[in-house]
């Protein structure tokens, strides 16, 4: 395992592989600081250009992609307060009131070296616990698939319909008076 670990970062640091990161990271840059497009979006229409290329190096261009759309976004959010992506309105809350404060370059740094060090840190937590997660990500067989794809579905539905009763009137139950209101906050029903 040590070997294809020293071989994929001799693929990353060739010519090749450092161009590849270099151009997935500046479209990604730019797709994350446009609001509204994503490193997924961004990875979704690279993919047609990926064909022709060997597996490694569109896995790095992806990689690059996918990783500098987040820094990206977070530059409308300091600037604008605009998030770039969904995942850095966060970033509004504190970046922009520095920036309004004319503290606006720190924010940009602070939110580049934060990417970076969580991107590092991703990357060695990923390194030092794959293989010992490996016995466990083998042994994942159909049944398990099933159980982990119904709890997603599940999870999903409640989501999006959180507070759904059947015994409401607006879900169809015209004929019913609607008591769980009476029992939930009137003390006095019985």
């Amino acid at each position: 395992m040590f070997e294809s670990f020293l071989e994929g970062i001799m693929l990353a640091m060739s010519v090749k592989g450092i161009l590849a990161l270099v151009v997935g990271s500046t479209i990604g840059f730019i797709f994350g600081s446009i609001p509204g497009l994503t490193g997924g979006m961004a990875m979704a229409l690279l993919i047609p250009y990926t064909w022709g290329m060997s597996p490694n190096l569109s896995i790095l261009l992806l990689a690059g992609t996918l990783g500098a759309s987040s820094q990206g976004g977070s530059t409308p959010a300091i600037l604008v307060n605009i998030p770039g992506v969904p995942s850095q309105v966060v970033v509004t809350m504190d970046g922009h009131p520095m920036t309004r404060r004319g503290e606006g370059a720190r924010a940009l740094g602070l939110a580049a070296s934060s990417a970076g060090f969580g991107a590092i840190f991703g990357i060695v937590t990923l390194v030092v616990t794959l293989p010992f997660a490996l016995k466990l990500i083998r042994s994942v067989a159909a049944p398990e698939f099933f159980w982990l794809i119904l709890f997603a579905l599940v999870g999903l539905y409640h989501q999006y319909y959180p507070y759904y009763d059947i015994d409401h009137p607006e879900n169809g139950h015209q004929d019913q008076p609607y008591q769980r209101n009476k029992r939930k906050y009137n003390t006095q029903y019985k």
